[in-house]
């Protein structure tokens, strides 16, 4: 049998074609015909770890990726999700596709091209709004007596941390809680509180506070993959319940981010995620209630917590709260921070 032309041409090229020549060719045919336009089986993916700052509905409303709050909205479904940046990526997309373009002179602005929107990640998402002034409120005993309570009601946003109440202690605390930190012992607490009801003393307390918080967001800032089924728990029964609490996650784990930025060696407290998240959102932040002694700056004895009612241990082998006093003087004396343990309204 003999050998055609083109099986001539096909061996020939086999043999005389080597393998850089052959790929640059086969990229200037597919260019010619528009062979890269069409997608074979393949979806590119973009992470958002590519993006220094994530924003909400406007440019206004953006922060630092590792400071970004992921606030689910009330009409949440019951598919809801808590991955952190780590898991995300979104198909069919490429940076291009997600990067803020803005024009200066014909060129794309550098440090827009770094912004990217939340809501690409699922538009049930939504972030925290930047506000002038902040308060962060700890629990410390100090805060007892101190009428205080206008004073944390005039501030922007209000921070809290653990279910702390707040009914009956109006006018040393305030009454509003726009935030509400929940760490990994109070997220169990929830969930059982929710799932089954309050029993103890403590859990009727937390069940309290609970129906009385009013629009605020529930913010889980540590690691989620270890709490999802949690969480998910959690966001449903408030939805089941009709609570108008919205729950929120950090979109990145910021532990390691605290303590190089505290340059603490411990685990940080619940208060200084409050902080770092309140320093990164607002103009000024003022913080009340941190106070780790058990005598004031008069003597008089000084709860651990305001809402206990005998006194408790300060030491604690997880946190250095000496260390984070000393830091939050220090930030203080610098002009970085409000830190206010003394009175608001002078005892007459």
């Amino acid at each position: 049998m003999h050998s055609s032309s083109s099986d001539f041409i096909s061996v020939n090229l086999r043999r005389r074609c080597r393998p850089i020549t052959c790929l640059v060719f086969i990229v200037f045919l597919s260019w010619i015909f528009g062979l890269h336009r069409i997608k074979i089986g393949y979806s590119p993916t973009f992470d958002f770890a590519a993006c220094d700052y994530l924003c909400g509905k406007s440019l206004m409303d953006c922060f630092q990726r590792d400071y970004t709050l992921i606030v689910y909205r009330e009409n949440i479904t019951d598919n809801q999700t808590f991955h952190q940046m780590t898991h995300y990526n979104v198909k069919n997309k490429t940076l291009m596709d997600y990067l803020v373009k803005s024009q200066s002179n014909g060129k794309p602005d550098q440090e827009a091209s770094k912004k990217c929107y939340l809501k690409e990640i699922n538009s049930q998402y939504s972030t925290l709004r930047r506000q002038k002034k902040c308060a962060v409120i700890g629990n410390s005993g100090i805060l007892l007596q101190s009428k205080c309570g206008s004073t944390i009601d005039s501030y922007d946003l209000v921070i809290r941390a653990n279910m702390a109440p707040v009914k009956g202690y109006e006018s040393d605390i305030g009454n509003r809680t726009d935030l509400m930190l929940v760490n990994d012992n109070m997220l169990g607490q929830l969930d059982k509180v929710l799932s089954s009801g309050p029993h103890t003393e403590r859990e009727k307390e937390i069940w309290r506070t609970l129906r009385n918080l009013n629009n605020t967001i529930l913010w889980y800032p540590k690691d989620t993959s270890k709490h999802e089924t949690k969480l998910q728990s959690i966001a449903k029964a408030l939805k089941m319940k009709k609570l108008h609490l919205q729950v929120a996650f950090s979109l990145k784990d910021i532990y390691s981010n605290i303590k190089w930025k505290y340059n603490l060696w411990r685990y940080p407290s619940s208060g200084l995620y409050m902080l770092a998240v309140a320093e990164a959102v607002c103009q000024s932040t003022a913080i009340f209630g941190f106070y780790p002694y058990e005598k004031d700056d008069f003597g008089k004895k000084v709860l651990r917590h305001y809402y206990e009612k005998n006194l408790t241990n300060f030491k604690t082998w997880a946190h250095n709260f000496d260390a984070e006093f000393n830091m939050l003087m220090s930030r203080r004396d610098e002009g970085l921070i409000d830190m206010i343990t003394n009175p608001c309204v002078p005892k007459l």
